[in-house]
């Protein structure tokens, strides 16, 4: 039976070219998302003073939140898009990466300001994330309660159950 060292060894020589199914990028700051909220929700965001929805399932300097060695100083993890490149993509030879933003859009009551943000969200993940890095995809992010209104944007589109599944970028 193979000892500690050669299991972990054998488990970290993964294929060249996988899927990680599992990034999560992270809103640095409230500041990200105000150009992509609509101008109500952005004044609404800026007079209630609504610093952040960060939940707690995910505590910034928990142990368990992120690899300690993946931690660069006062940004959260997964929060600068070069970061996640050097870490998470490049080392293990990622061709494609889903991203599965936790951000508390589900932590708000009002069903139209989370439907903002969760707009907010998809678009910041689009614009700041998607356009920049070609092996990204994502999950949409959409408020609990309600679907979100339909979109043109081809990025984002619904698959039919006909349809074989496929990586929506």
């Amino acid at each position: 039976m193979p000892g500690v060292a050669e299991r972990i060894e054998n488990a970290m020589s993964l294929e060249r070219g996988g899927i990680d199914c599992d990034i999560h990028p992270a809103v640095p700051a409230m500041d990200a998302l105000l150009p992509y909220l609509g101008g109500h929700w952005c004044e609404a965001v800026v007079q209630r003073g609504v610093h952040e929805l960060h939940s707690i399932a995910y505590p910034q300097h928990a142990p368990l939140s992120a690899r300690p060695d993946w931690r660069t100083g006062k940004e959260r993890p997964g929060s600068e898009l070069e970061s996640v490149r050097s870490q998470a993509l490049a080392p293990f030879g990622t061709s494609i990466a889903i991203c599965n933003c936790l951000y508390g859009v589900h932590l708000l009551f009002s069903e139209d300001m989370a439907a903002a943000f969760a707009q907010a969200l998809n678009d910041w993940i689009a614009r700041e994330w998607l356009d920049r890095e070609p092996r990204l995809r994502r999950s949409a992010s959409a408020p609990i309660g309600r679907s979100m209104r339909p979109r043109s944007d081809t990025r984002c589109r619904s698959v039919s159950t006909r349809e074989a599944p496929t990586a929506i970028r």
